[in-house]
């Protein structure tokens, strides 16, 4: 059995091997004379490598900003401003070919922002300064307020609050969406040539992140910001792009998608191993959770064992945790034998049956600190 970021790997390889995706040596946007950007004395000790460029495809339009994925497809805004053509649009992709499936005249011009919170669309529009939420079956609006900066820019969505880059300024605002109002803010104190925030998006990951990409000339970097520490940790050139300016994360294949407004052109990462540092390996000598298959549709199996005979947990359950740290379901182990394996079956349900949407879950043993990365497919 292969470990889960090498199988997710495989399967983003094959897919776009099998889809005619257009590969990044392909992509027309990029000059023949580019070359790599190399390490310089401006970038901090925290700079890495750029991650792999798995594919890249040309925007539907100039312009682009913001971007979502909901699990199955990609949003794109386009601001209507600058070399466009369509006028400001939120665009429906495919995910793999880029290929357009829907164009829709924006609610209101320039918009810009945008992120999915795992039912509605959220969409931003950096003149009029407003933030919208959007059923994307009916296309309707169902609400609108006032975003907590004149000029929003992209917006990420971590289960339970909405963030919105303030444009123009070196903050991020945290906003609660039932009445818009800004609870709480992140300061943007990375190093870099240009501190300009502009694409956002949100990692489910152990340990929670946040992205954000300056999105201006002089600087084309994506910055990680970690919650647990409260710290920047890591940053990285999103080369080939040059302009940065919006930002989608598929928490299943681990891929990540960057808007480049300068080139008209949207790339594509492999971001499994970005901001993987210490804080985000959990080891527990003294037990272990087993799971397979992982990644899971139907169900999986989840096994516990305990290796010190000086420790019997008091608890018999494992607990199965959503992306929002929400509890989902608790699991009855039929046994606690040292040195033995107790295994349960989980279907993908809740406690009460329902079965739950595909994305990032965790599993806790008894033992609280030590979680395991579960994820769930949507087929």
């Amino acid at each position: 059995m292969c470990d889960l970021r090498s199988c997710i790997l495989v399967i983003v390889l094959g897919m776009l091997s099998s889809s005619g995706t257009i590969k990044a040596e392909d992509d027309l946007s990029v000059p023949q004379f580019y070359s790599a950007r190399s390490k310089s004395s401006r970038y901090p000790a925290t700079h890495r490598a750029t991650p792999p460029l798995l594919a890249a495809f040309a925007a539907p339009d100039g312009a682009m900003r913001g971007l979502a994925y909901d699990g199955q497809y990609l949003w794109a805004a386009n601001s209507g401003d600058g070399n466009s053509i369509g006028g400001s649009k939120i665009y429906k992709l495919d995910p793999d070919s880029g290929t357009v499936l829907v164009a829709l005249n924006a609610p209101s011009d320039y918009a810009c922002g945008l992120t999915w919170d795992g039912q509605y669309l959220w969409y931003s529009a950096y003149i009029t300064g407003l933030i919208h939420q959007l059923d994307t079956f009916a296309m309707t609006v169902l609400k609108t307020f006032n975003a907590p900066t004149t000029h929003p820019f992209d917006l990420a969505w971590d289960g339970m609050r909405l963030y919105a880059v303030r444009g123009n300024q070196t903050y991020i605002s945290v906003i609660d969406t039932s009445d818009g109002e800004e609870v709480d803010s992140i300061e943007t104190t990375y190093s870099s040539p240009n501190v300009r925030p502009f694409g956002l998006t949100f990692l489910p990951r152990s340990a929670p992140q946040l992205l954000t990409s300056d999105g201006d000339y002089g600087s084309n970097l994506v910055h990680v910001w970690n919650f647990y520490t409260s710290a920047w940790l890591d940053q990285w050139a999103s080369e080939p792009a040059v302009y940065p300016s919006g930002l989608a994360y598929d928490s299943v294949t681990e891929r990540m998608w960057v808007s480049c407004y300068e080139r008209d052109s949207i790339y594509v990462y492999d971001v499994s191993q970005v901001g993987v540092l210490s804080d985000e390996l959990v080891t527990i000598p003294a037990s272990g959770i087993h799971v397979h298959p992982n990644p899971f549709n139907h169900k999986t199996k989840i096994g516990y064992t305990i290796h010190d005979a000086g420790y019997l947990p008091g608890e018999t359950t494992l607990n199965v945790y959503d992306a929002t740290g929400r509890l989902v379901r608790s699991l009855y182990l039929e046994s606690s034998i040292v040195n033995h394996e107790s295994a349960v079956w989980w279907d993908g349900t809740d406690d009460n049956g329902h079965i739950l949407p595909g994305g990032v879950y965790y599993v806790v043993a008894p033992v609280k600190s030590l979680i395991v990365k579960l994820v769930k497919t949507s087929k």
